[in-house]
C-alpha cells in the first residue's frame, strides 16, 4: 500500500508558501514602515524606481493611514518563482517517497534533492539592508554587489532538479510497498 496522498497535496504548497514569506522577509522584498505624523485618508499606491546599493529596480509603495508598505517588484517576482520551484520539487520528492522510491532516487541520483537545499541557501544570500549571516560571511560590499545573482543561480539549480525528478517520476512506475 502506498503512503498517504494527502501529504503530497498539503506539504508541497505549505513549503512553497512558507518559503515565499521567508524570502520576501529576509530579502526585504516587502517592508512595512510606520509614518508618524502623516495621515493618509484613502489607500494610495505609488509606482517608484528604487536606486540603492542593494537593489535598483521597479517598486510599489502602498500608503494608508500612517503606514507604508514598500514592495520591491523584482525581488518579489524572483521569490515567487523560487517558491514555485521549491513547491514543485517538494511535491515530486514527496511523490517519490509515497511510491517508496525516494531512497533509490537520492542514492542513485548523486544528490537529487540536495539541489533544493543548496538553492535555498543560495537564495537566502540575496540581501537587502544587511541580513546578518550573509554580511558576516561575505561582507557588506560583496553581499550587496551580488544582488540577485545567488537567487538566479538557485533558480537554475531548482529547475535542473525538477527536470531530474520529473524524469524519475515518468520512468519509474508506481510499485506499492510490500509488507
Amino acid at each position: 500500500m502506498g503512503r498517504p496522498v494527502w501529504l503530497a497535496s498539503a506539504l508541497g504548497p505549505g513549503v512553497g508558501a512558507v518559503y515565499l514569506l521567508l524570502f520576501t522577509y529576509l530579502s526585504g522584498g516587502i517592508q512595512y514602515f510606520e509614518l508618524p505624523g502623516i495621515e493618509i485618508t484613502a489607500p494610495r499606491a505609488v509606482f517608484v524606481y528604487f536606486e540603492s546599493q542593494s537593489y535598483s529596480g521597479p517598486g510599489l509603495q502602498l500608503f494608508y493611514d500612517s503606514s507604508m508598505i514598500s514592495v520591491r517588484v523584482l525581488v518579489v517576482l524572483v521569490g515567487a518563482l523560487i517558491a514555485s520551484l521549491v513547491f514543485l520539487n517538494t511535491h515530486m520528492l514527496i511523490e517519490l517517497w509515497r511510491r517508496g522510491q525516494l531512497r533509490s532516487c537520492l542514492v542513485r541520483g548523486a544528490g537529487t534533492g540536495m539541489a533544493m537545499l543548496l538553492s535555498s541557501i543560495a537564495s537566502a544570500t540575496y540581501t537587502c539592508c544587511g541580513w546578518a549571516p550573509t554580511v558576516a560571511l561575505l561582507g557588506v560590499s560583496l553581499a550587496s554587489s551580488l544582488g540577485l545573482i545567488p537567487a538566479l543561480v538557485s533558480i537554475v539549480f531548482l529547475s535542473l532538479n525538477a527536470a531530474i525528478l520529473h524524469k524519475r517520476l515518468a520512468t519509474q512506475p508506481f510499485k506499492p510497498l510490500s509488507r
